[in-house]
């Protein structure tokens, strides 16, 4: 019988054993004694020893019943191509003349003023695997390092690039401005990363806040005489809430409309200072308050000022004297000595009683008594209104009488609205909406009575007399 031939050799063995990157090329009798099978590394790798790319096995009779495919296969377990490293963004520790096998490990580093991702890296690493080169994350460039962080009552949108250009706009909170950027007092902040790699902003501090936009409460420029200017220790910068300024008066001196020496302003949350109520002006005091009394002496000290200037004035009442004879003195707060100093005494020249009020009018001043050359202000409340042009008056004490500065002031009231208006024909009015005013209106065909004139007058009430105006007809109807 001829002899026919048989498949000796177990490709499935054999494959089990070899990665399945590297690419097999079957022959058509590999199984058969003298057939062949081909191994092709995966691109770029190669095996040990030899560097071989492609290997090429026979079936192969090793004994009498043992066959088997030679020569043994070799791993591909060498990275035998550089890898792409980018050497405009990334420079690495890869070396022409090593060899590179499978797990080894090859370190990155971008460039400067390059990253890798959000959390600024700059350092990546590539493996040798049996496929080859693992792809490296790309360097590009943007910022290192991390934006500003977020300030006090300021919000940030999350960052999802730091490439050159980005832009990212903090925002204040509503009510609040950027401090640092005052006066400009901005609400929101933006900032970009710039072509150098850098966060491009001005600010070292990204807070924001409630601003007093005002400047705090300061003395007057010029200043009238004795007054002194208290010292401030604000730094003419800080406004932000909360903030405290102290204003102090040199010694020996006191805030002359408060009688104290130190006050103290706060910016406010509604972004006002404090208000103050004084002038801020510091005047010397005297070392003692003025000599006391025992009734029935009279006195005009308030037992509180005695600023330098401060006049403190003793009468006595009707029938008594003081030892000298005099009814009246005044003693004044000497600016030198600070000591009270007498610096009048006379007879008894006073008014016990306040002047006729002109009508309608409201008093503006201390109660009696009163001296010769004092003067009371009289003033028109809201909504009354003067005589005049100005809704204020002054009565001066000479003495004896008391001289009106406008005899004929009075405070009228007013009516709540102006006179209506003219239907058909034209209004006569140059008043100003006050009791006893009268507007005239005038139709030259004459009004449904017959008459040409008609008026309104401004009543106490608050009320025109006439308020609907008859209509004015033209004479073809």
């Amino acid at each position: 019988m001829p002899c026919v031939s048989v498949e000796v050799c177990n490709d499935t063995k054999l494959l089990s054993s070899v990665s399945p990157f590297i690419n097999v090329t079957l022959g058509p009798d590999h199984r058969y004694l003298n057939g062949t099978l081909h191994l092709t590394c995966p691109h770029g790798m190669t095996s040990t020893p030899g560097n071989l790319t492609r290997q090429n096995l026979t079936c192969t009779q090793l004994g009498d019943d043992d066959y088997d495919y030679q020569p043994s296969p070799e791993p591909c377990n060498v990275c035998d191509e550089p890898p792409f490293i980018d050497p405009n963004t990334t420079t690495s520790n890869y070396t022409n003349n090593l060899t590179y096998f499978v797990g080894d490990i090859l370190e990155l580093t971008c460039l400067p003023g390059h990253v890798v991702n959000l959390q600024s890296d700059n350092q990546t690493s590539i493996n040798c695997t049996l496929t080859g080169w693992t792809h490296p994350l790309l360097c590009y460039q943007g910022c290192p390092s991390p934006p500003p962080s977020v300030g006090t009552n300021m919000t940030r949108p999350n960052i999802t690039s730091n490439e050159i250009g980005t832009q990212l706009l903090y925002n204040c909170s509503q009510g609040t401005h950027h401090v640092e950027s005052w006066p400009v007092a901005a609400e929101s902040v933006l900032v970009e990363c710039l072509d150098n790699g850098t966060w491009g902003h001005v600010f070292t501090n990204m807070d924001c806040d409630i601003l007093c936009f005002d400047e705090p409460p300061s003395p007057p420029t010029t200043l009238p005489p004795l007054a002194i200017p208290p010292h401030s220790d604000w730094d003419n910068v800080t406004r932000t809430v909360h903030t405290l300024i102290t204003l102090t008066c040199p010694n020996d001196s006191v805030l002359s409309d408060l009688n104290v020496s130190v006050v103290v302003v706060s910016c406010e949350e509604t972004g006002n200072w404090s208000a103050l109520n004084t002038s801020l002006l510091c005047r010397r005091v005297c070392w003692s308050d003025p000599p006391s009394v025992l009734p029935p002496t009279n006195t005009s000290w308030d037992e509180t000022v005695r600023v330098v200037g401060t006049e403190v004035k003793y009468w006595c009442p009707t029938d008594h004297f003081f030892p000298d004879l005099t009814s009246a003195i005044t003693m004044t707060c000497d600016d030198t000595s600070l000591n009270w100093t007498l610096t009048n005494a006379s007879s008894i020249n006073m008014a016990l009683d306040t002047p006729p009020f002109p009508e309608g009018s409201v008093y503006d001043g201390t109660p009696p008594p009163y001296w010769k050359g004092d003067i009371l202000n009289y003033t028109c409340p809201q909504p009354l209104l003067p005589s005049s042009g100005t809704n204020h008056t002054s009565v001066l004490f000479n003495g004896t009488d008391w001289v009106m500065d406008d005899p004929e002031f009075q405070c009228f009231n007013v009516c709540s609205r102006s006179p209506p208006r003219s239907r058909g024909g034209w209004r006569v009015y140059n008043g100003r909406d006050i009791v006893g005013d009268i507007a005239f209106y005038h139709c030259s065909h004459g009004f449904p009575d017959g008459s040409t004139i008609v008026n309104s007058t401004c009543e106490e009430s608050g009320n025109w007399t006439l308020t609907d105006i008859p209509l004015c007809q033209s004479k073809s109807r």
